[in-house]
This record gives structure tokens, sequence and C-alpha cells, in this order.
């Protein structure tokens, strides 16, 4: 998804810096929409399970999703300052490679 967004921001015209900031942005309402959808997924079958959550589980899961959160905000940073002193290359050989590899897998 990431690269797509990427090569098709670049198309139209924007640096990398600019394509991967949307890329990124892009990424949100996805990213909002399938923890929401999660989060009633496992509501639902705590409550068809009769599983009894206590306010300790509870507050385990916030601080599992600001950990992630902030985990992801830095890892976004540092992905933004390599991108400003390298190129994509690396990551499109590595894509390529990856993908030759997986269709000769199946």
């Amino acid at each position: 998804r990431s690269g797509a967004t990427i090569l098709g921001a670049r198309i139209l015209g924007l640096n990398k810096q600019s394509a991967t900031e949307f890329s990124f942005f892009a990424a949100v309402p996805a990213i909002l929409g399938a923890s929401t959808i999660k989060i009633f997924e496992f509501s639902a079958f705590a409550i068809k399970s009769d599983i009894k959550l206590t306010a300790n589980a509870y507050t385990i899961l916030l601080i599992a999703f600001f950990t992630a959160f902030l985990i992801s905000i830095v890892s976004i940073k540092l992905l933004l300052g390599f991108i400003r002193k390298h190129s994509f290359i690396p990551f499109g050989i590595y894509r390529i490679i990856l993908g030759i590899t997986v269709l000769f897998m199946l």
C-alpha cells in the first residue's frame, strides 16, 4: 500500500518527502477504521463468551495502544529522516527480489 501511494504521488509530481508524508497521512483513516472494527469485534466476542474484563485488563490495553502509537510516530519520523538523505532504490530492489521469491514459492 505505501509503495503504491508513494509511487502514485511521485508520478503526479510530488517530491519524495511529500510523497512519503502523503502515504502515511492516507493510511490514518484506514488504520483507525480497522482498529475500530477490531475493538467492536473483540467486545462482541467478550460479551458472547461471557468474558469479564477487569479494570486492570483495560489499563493494559490502553498502555499497549499508546505504546504502539508512540512507536509508530517515532518510526515515521525516522523513516522521513532517512528519506530526506537517501533514495527509494534499495527499497525498490528489495521489493522486486521479495516479489520474485514469493512468486517462485507458489
